[in-house]
């Protein structure tokens, strides 16, 4: 088992932080902190780092929060990802500090751990237009004031890692299946509305028959100890029909159960589970982690997720806005010889600043009760 892959973070132009600098991190790691402070935005700059820049990440990343252009159904017709392209620079703009205007000033973000460039990842907007080169086209780089008077100017993003470059790519509907680049890490992130039944097969397919299958029911026992084998099969009571979705096995039962059944609590676990046995020698997202999840269950579940992150190698960010998420998060730290590390978001001055509770100054700001949401 190695030690974190991030050992501490610094992000730079990216969303709300213009020098956001995080000196110390662990295994897992708690991020509060007051409604649009960053706690999201933090998840999704580690997001953007672990997958080494990839486009699909940058447009997940917009999506999530429907930025990316048109929403998702409009009079009750669903448009395709492509489709729902408004304007590239438009869309990008979001996650970049002040959300400038691409057309009149370009500016770049960067995000890695403190003290370490080689380990930078630095993606930086620009525009180019199509040239031919004998039976070839290649891109040629032009300056903002040629822009708006460039009618094929394509917006294009490049990224390197240190001084190492990775990729240029047009930021087009095109790039939606351009390859994952190098240097990045397994990754998965767990909105705060859950994973998709999509999901739920994908991350269940790729552990199916293999020891992490004991994992997740255990898990699932932290709610209902009855529970005995689960599995994704159609449900012939949904409109789609092929769509699988999880069903239980409990004790003394004959028929199985969908989970849902059993509340939304045992979703979010199983969400939880599964993206703890898919996320191994990577990192796990888990935004408002507490979502769903009764109080007098946290507890055991930050255990959970503490060990197997240990036992895995795998590094966990999460936020929360929830006092009680907190306790259970500093009880299982003390319980824990992994390192948990409770990261504070607080805006001072149009500036966001972290302040970090180690398990000692955590275990102390519980018994005193000081407010650190």
């Amino acid at each position: 088992m190695s030690g974190p892959l991030l050992d501490s973070l610094e992000i730079v132009g990216f969303r709300g932080f213009r020098h956001l600098r995080v000196e110390r991190l662990g295994r897992v790691n708690l991020i509060v902190g007051r409604n649009n402070v960053g706690k999201t935005s933090l998840l999704e700059a580690v997001w953007l780092y672990a997958s080494g820049g990839a486009p699909s990440a940058i447009w997940d990343i917009l999506e999530v929060r429907d930025e990316a252009g048109r929403p998702l159904r409009q009079n009750g017709l669903g448009f395709s990802r492509r489709e729902r392209i408004r304007d590239p620079a438009l869309a990008l703009r979001h996650l970049l500090n002040g959300r400038p205007d691409l057309r009149k000033k370009i500016a770049s973000v960067r995000i890695g751990p403190l003290g370490d460039s080689d380990q930078t990842l630095t993606l930086t907007p620009g525009w180019s237009v199509y040239e031919p080169v004998g039976e070839r086209v290649h891109f040629r780089s032009i300056s903002v004031v040629d822009v708006n008077i460039a009618e094929d100017a394509v917006l294009t993003v490049k990224t390197q890692l240190g001084d190492r470059p990775l990729a240029e790519f047009p930021l087009t509907a095109d790039s939606f299946s351009f390859p994952s680049q190098a240097g990045g890490f397994r990754f998965v992130f767990i909105p705060s509305n859950g994973l998709t039944f999509r999901e739920f097969a994908e991350f269940w397919d790729a552990i199916a028959l293999t020891d992490l299958e004991a994992d997740v029911v255990s898990a699932l026992k932290i709610i209902e100890s009855d529970i005995e084998r689960i599995n994704l099969l159609s449900d012939p009571g949904r409109e789609n029909e092929t769509e699988r979705v999880p069903k239980v096995k409990l004790k003394g039962m004959d028929e199985p159960l969908l989970l849902r059944s059993l509340g939304d609590g045992m979703n979010r676990l199983f969400g939880i589970a599964l993206a703890l046995a898919n996320a191994k020698s990577g990192i796990l997202l888990i935004d408002e982690v507490e979502n769903g999840l009764h109080y007098s269950v946290q507890g055991d579940i930050w255990l959970l997720i503490f060990q197997t992150a240990a036992r895995l190698d795998v590094q966990v960010f999460a936020t929360t806005h929830s006092w009680d998420c907190i306790s259970a998060f500093q009880s299982a730290s003390t319980q824990s010889e992994e390192d948990g590390m409770l990261v504070r978001l607080e805006e001072k001055n149009g500036e966001v600043t972290p302040t970090l509770f180690d398990r000692r100054r955590l275990e102390i700001a519980t018994k005193e009760d000081i407010e650190i949401r």
